[in-house]
């Protein structure tokens, strides 16, 4: 009951439950079950926007949400074991002497991740070994950790210290860092002039960092002479691209008020909902596929569809792919709500859904009977995907099918090579199904061109049957060739028969 749904969420947003306030901001994005609104949806995505950013203003601690796309993770795409792998390498490494690993394990302890959990203690005593061997990335990191008190009494003076040593190595996590403390005026004079040297090194880098807070200096009008909301725009987008949270909401807030650049609403809520999908709230997606690896697959769905509901792509994504394979058995409509997943997952850029939602209308998931034009235009968005050539070349080979049998497209067998050849084009393993396509393919020709004679011919033979005494053996001369085209004729109809029947059958594969 979608109305019903929207009445609860929007009382559930008026009392401040982010979950309902960003299901509201999807809904209203895309126009599902509620009028299309720009305007609305960033109402709802603001609050919680401001909520996030409030708590980010101090230092980040907290590790980003790891949103594992099942269809990665369980089709073969995505090598756990592989990853376990290189963590013990480079754990062996570092435990070696290698400074470049020392450092890479320390990243990973500051803020966990990658099968490791979060570890200050050890962060610390892996950055101290590398830094003894003057790695400027680990000593960058000591002044960091000095400078905001992880894991270490706060100390600014030993956090200039290590700055120095590394900015001299023209690090530029040290550059950033140095001029961090000449803005804040933390263990050295205020200098705004100082501040933008080092901020303008390090950015030059491509640190986010720093080309942050030279949009904060410009939009504030620090050491720059006036404010420029221009150029604060320039530095912020700079800063957005590589994932700066902070850059984004401002970047959002600045090109929804037109400022430096002018007003619009789409762009902004775009970059507004990249930032609220950064929030804790996330990690609903984390405790599902911990549930799932429990083998709690109920839970783990329940999780999934919250997520979902939220507007998380893959959350949607991920309870479309457990509805397919039969997590969702018993349920009233499974088919149905994978399709609805499926295509909210592909309204947000996922061509892996919009394959999916092209097979289940193709099969008639979920709709009773099949839909062939909708699992076209599904087929035809995904083949154009530069992004994902093993969707595009399972839509190509699709379409190459539909154009063979004449299902939802004329038959056309030139068209039907086409596009087989185009599927083979797009991923190097299509090659081996598309080779046997191209066989059925000429054989279904083969069959298409002798037909009018079989059928004469069957027509003689049901004539004979019906009065022997007009038998003329010149009429009907059975030789080799025709006995053998007779053959393979009748099984050819047997395959195509069979194929049809479990193509029919089956469910398609994601």
């Amino acid at each position: 009951d979608p109305p019903r749904a929207v009445l609860h969420h929007y009382f559930a947003s008026t009392g401040g439950s982010v979950m309902s306030q960003m299901a509201l901001g999807y809904r209203h994005m895309f126009g599902i079950g509620v009028p299309k609104s720009c305007q609305a949806a960033v109402l709802y995505f603001n609050p919680v926007a401001e909520l996030l950013i409030e708590s980010r203003r101090g230092p980040e601690t907290s590790r980003p949400v790891e949103k594992v796309r099942l269809s990665d993770v369980m089709d073969g795409e995505y090598n756990a074991a592989k990853e376990k792998d290189m963590m013990q390498f480079y754990q062996y490494s570092a435990d070696m002497g290698n400074a470049e690993a020392q450092t890479a394990i320390g990243e990973l302890f500051k803020v966990g991740g990658g099968g490791i959990g979060q570890d200050h203690a050890q962060a610390l005593h892996y950055f101290r070994k590398a830094a003894k061997q003057n790695d400027a990335d680990a000593l960058a990191h000591l002044g960091h950790m000095y400078a905001n008190g992880i894991g270490v009494e706060q100390s600014n003076h030993t956090a200039l210290e290590y700055f120095q040593q590394a900015a001299l190595q023209g690090h530029a996590n040290a550059l950033y860092g140095m001029g961090y403390l000449h803005l804040s005026g933390y263990g050295v004079d205020k200098d705004y002039g100082e501040a933008k040297k080092y901020f303008r090194k390090a950015a030059d880098q491509g640190h986010r960092d720093s080309q942050f807070f030279l949009g904060v200096m410009y939009l504030n009008g620090w050491g720059v002479g006036v404010p420029d909301s221009s150029r604060a725009m320039y530095f912020f987008s700079m800063a957005a691209q590589g994932g700066h949270l902070l850059a984004m909401y401002n970047l959002s807030v600045m090109t929804l008020r037109g400022l430096g650049a002018p007003t619009n609403c789409k762009a902004a809520l775009d970059t507004m909902k990249k930032v609220v999908e950064r929030g804790p709230w996330s990690s609903v997606l984390e405790l599902a596929h911990r549930e799932l690896r429990a083998g709690r697959e109920r839970t783990s769905l329940l999780l999934y569809m919250r997520a979902a509901e939220m507007g998380l792509e893959v959350g949607q994504s991920n309870a479309a792919w457990m509805l397919e394979r039969g997590s969702g058995r018993g349920e009233r409509g499974a088919d149905h709500l994978a399709l609805t997943y499926h295509k909210g997952s592909a309204l947000q850029g996922n061509p892996k859904s919009m394959m999916s939602a092209g097979n289940l209308y193709y099969y008639g998931k979920g709709l009773g009977e099949p839909d062939y034009h909708r699992a076209i235009a599904c087929y035809r968005r995904v083949a154009q995907s530069k992004t994902a050539p093993t969707a595009s070349a399972h839509a190509n080979f699709n379409l190459g099918v539909m154009h063979q049998l004449g299902q939802g497209l004329p038959q056309d067998f030139h068209l039907a090579k086409r596009y087989y050849d185009l599927s083979r084009e797009s991923h190097p393993q299509a090659t081996v199904p598309v080779t046997l396509a191209l066989y059925w393919l000429q054989a279904h020709i083969w069959w298409v061109e002798q037909l009018p004679e079989l059928q004469r011919r069957a027509q003689h033979v049901a004539e004979l049957a019906r009065d022997p005494r007009s038998w003329d053996p010149r009429e009907l001369p059975v030789d080799g060739d025709t006995a053998l085209l007779l053959v393979l004729s009748l099984l050819l109809a047997v395959v195509l028969h069979v194929m049809h029947v479990r193509a029919t059958s089956r469910p398609p594969n994601p």
